[in-house]
């Protein structure tokens, strides 16, 4: 992201980012558009890639609540015929069906504590899209205008060679070591 510019002449800035590369630039005027518009993308893009990051949790999330609740049937159809006394009146059903029941409540409860209800997955997964889907439309058409603005300004990103701008000349270690003088005897 570019954090800051400096007009070093008439065309000519110079761009910072935030991870301290310095770039060389060209252009006849709209730097301050350019740059906006390139952070503008740059910060949608970063909210694409968090949002595609939360839509594969979700999608995740919500293929192991359907297994959970394939096990979870699967062990109650398994506790309730394991436990089916042999006389079947009707306390010993009851006896056996509410201990069974309660667990199977516990379990269900700790699956949507864990892994959401279906309904709000859904949900979450139609907003994330619906986000991606309008980001992605934002950054095709600033994209458009970022081209259309560096097209018309003459943008260009310089390298060294092309600038009139100088090296700094380093001194000369003559100059910074102290001679010794040396006395004869």
């Amino acid at each position: 992201m570019n954090i800051e510019y400096m007009k070093l002449n008439d065309n000519n800035y110079i761009v910072t980012n935030d991870d301290g590369e310095i770039v060389i630039t060209k252009s006849n005027d709209n730097i301050k558009e350019i740059l906006m518009k390139e952070n503008e993308i740059e910060d949608i893009n970063n909210t694409l890639t968090k949002n595609n990051k939360l839509l594969q949790e979700i999608k995740h999330k919500e293929k192991a609540r359907k297994v959970m609740n394939i096990f979870i049937a699967i062990g109650g159809i398994f506790m309730i015929w394991s436990n089916i006394p042999s006389s079947f009146n009707y306390f010993n059903i009851i006896k056996v069906l509410v201990p069974i029941f309660y667990v199977l409540l516990i379990m269900k409860g700790l699956t949507l504590g864990i892994y959401g209800i279906k309904i709000f997955n859904k949900r979450k997964i139609k907003n994330i899209n619906s986000s991606i889907k309008t980001d992605l439309q934002k950054v095709e058409i600033l994209t458009k205008e970022l081209e259309e603005l560096k097209t018309n300004s003459n943008y260009q990103v310089l390298s060294y060679s092309k600038t009139n701008i100088k090296p700094m000349i380093q001194p000369n270690n003559e100059y910074k070591q102290k001679k010794i003088l040396t006395r004869n005897k």
